[in-house]
């Protein structure tokens, strides 16, 4: 019987992928962090809002952690300012990626899987999990196996990815930059940003309003109907 294998990849696996490839900019988190704080700094007119979270970054603190419990704080203010550190942070590991070109695919990562095709091997790969925002293993994954198996329901929007729940699972523990937050999970690979999707909240919210509007209309006609 083979050996049934699991990895699970990090920052540290796309770093090494990138470099391999010729990256010459890190997209490891010290090197992601102080460039989100040099931006903040030289656009502080415009970020004012992210001076203290700046000073958190040059301090050493985790761009992760603090867009988590930016999250878990409930306000408005808090969450508006989780939004643009993801924002942020989006936009800095993508500009690393695209400096390489297109289309790029990770030799290294399309090479670990192939890998476990070999005849002989007596390995069986039966699952990734990842902890990255980016999409270089689901790359791989596509041009190995000619899909993507993400363990969710998903829909792919465009050619570069598609869903075969045939293939060895990937599971995103922390989500992924090409994903829209909602489900089934949109995947795309141009996917507008959340300060780009505002219009798109206006216009969901608005429906909402007029179908509880016209539902409270049609209970209160029915209350005068009945009396």
């Amino acid at each position: 019987m083979p050996t049934r294998v699991a990895y699970l990849l990090g920052a540290g696996a796309s770093e090494g992928a990138l470099k391999y490839d010729g990256a010459q900019k890190s997209i490891l988190m010290q090197g992601i962090e102080d460039a989100i704080a040099e931006r903040i700094s030289e656009e502080r007119e415009n970020m004012s809002d992210l001076v203290d979270v700046s000073n958190d970054l040059v301090s050493g603190a985790d761009i992760e952690h603090l867009i988590t419990l930016y999250e878990a704080s409930g306000t408005r203010k808090h969450n508006d300012i989780a939004k643009k550190l993801r924002g942020l942070f989006r936009q800095a590991i993508r500009k690393r990626i695209n400096e390489l070109g297109a289309p790029f695919s990770p030799v290294l990562f399309a090479s670990l899987i192939d890998m476990h095709g070999v005849t002989g091997l007596n390995e069986e790969l039966v699952l990734i999990l990842t902890t990255n925002y980016e999409d270089l293993l689901e790359k791989a994954m596509q041009q190995v196996h000619g899909g993507i198996n993400y363990l969710i329901g998903a829909i792919c929007k465009d050619d570069n990815y598609c869903v075969n729940k045939d293939r060895v699972p990937v599971l995103k523990l922390h989500g992924s930059f090409n994903w829209r937050n909602e489900y089934p999970v949109t995947i795309q690979n141009d996917i507008k940003e959340e300060a780009d999707t505002k219009s798109e909240h206006k216009k969901a919210r608005a429906v909402l309003v007029q179908g509880q509007h016209l539902t409270q209309t049609q209970q209160r006609g029915k209350c005068r109907t009945q009396s």
